[in-house]
């Protein structure tokens, strides 16, 4: 939550530059990930289970950093 502020906090410092579409790619992240967690969460513990929408979770998460890192590094926007 704390990441989430900040990024809402920062990102008018950012406007125009390259870091403009990493704090929305950020936020967004967020955001779905919210969504999704809610929406699946209570299915989830009612059928299959929690390992299952854990290991999706953190595979998606790790999708989403990796992504928005490399493209941070070559100094690209997202």
């Amino acid at each position: 939550m704390i990441g989430l502020i900040l990024a809402y906090i920062k990102r008018s410092d950012a406007v125009g530059t390259l870091y403009e579409s990493h704090f929305r790619w950020q936020t967004r992240s967020f955001w779905w990930f919210m969504f999704w967690f809610i929406l699946l969460l209570v299915p989830t513990l009612l059928t299959i289970g929690f390992i299952p929408f854990f290991v999706i979770a953190q595979i998606w998460f790790a999708y989403r950093m990796i992504k928005g890192w490399m493209r941070l590094n070559d100094e690209r926007s997202i």
